[in-house]
């Protein structure tokens, strides 16, 4: 019960501390123009205007945009979503890989105070969605390799290393054009 709630209130904290003031500057942020560009364009299903760069981060963007208008916080406020439950993530697969809760929470704090983390949280940039589904893929990989609650050996194999598989797909998703040769990434 601590673990669950302890990350329940990382996420809730690490959430407010990137929402606050995610509005500003009003204006794009380092390369958000290029992929706050390709998200309206999904959402007006039109032509993507920068088909090098895989669509996952620009669908999650997309949502946003959805969800809060065409502006910073509609832009912004699904990185900070995923800045959240990122550091709430790291903070359970610390748990689960050194069993120590202090490790796990200074680790979780850490990472909740790194300016890379806090940048990429409050920007609509695809790399906090990359570093989300690594740390979840990670979480559910040692999950399946270490929880013995799992009675059946099958249904670990197909939900745990299943769902670790297919976040690590989504990672991969992410960075699409780096893997393979796609007439439209160069």
């Amino acid at each position: 019960m601590r673990i669950t709630l302890t990350a329940l209130l990382l996420c809730l904290m690490s959430f407010a501390l990137f929402f606050r003031d995610v509005g500003n500057p009003p204006d794009f942020l380092l390369d958000e123009s290029q992929y706050v560009g390709s998200a309206n364009a999904l959402v007006a299903h039109s032509p993507n205007p920068n088909p090098e760069a895989p669509p996952l981060g620009k669908l999650i963007v997309a949502a946003g945009i959805k969800l809060f208008g065409d502006n910073p916080l509609g832009w912004r406020i699904m990185s900070v979503v995923f800045g959240a439950l990122t550091v709430a993530g790291l903070f359970l697969w610390v748990q689960l890989l050194v069993e120590d809760y202090s490790i796990a929470l200074i680790a979780a704090i850490l990472a909740l105070l790194d300016n890379f983390i806090f940048v990429l949280a409050r920007a609509a940039l695809m790399d906090i969605f990359l570093v989300g589904f690594v740390i979840f893929g990670l979480l559910a990989f040692t999950a399946a390799l270490k929880l013995d609650n799992i009675s059946d050996a099958g249904r670990r194999a197909f939900f745990l290393m299943g769902g670790s598989v297919f976040r690590f797909r989504l990672r991969l998703q992410m960075e699409w054009c780096r893997y393979t040769r796609h007439r439209r990434c160069h």
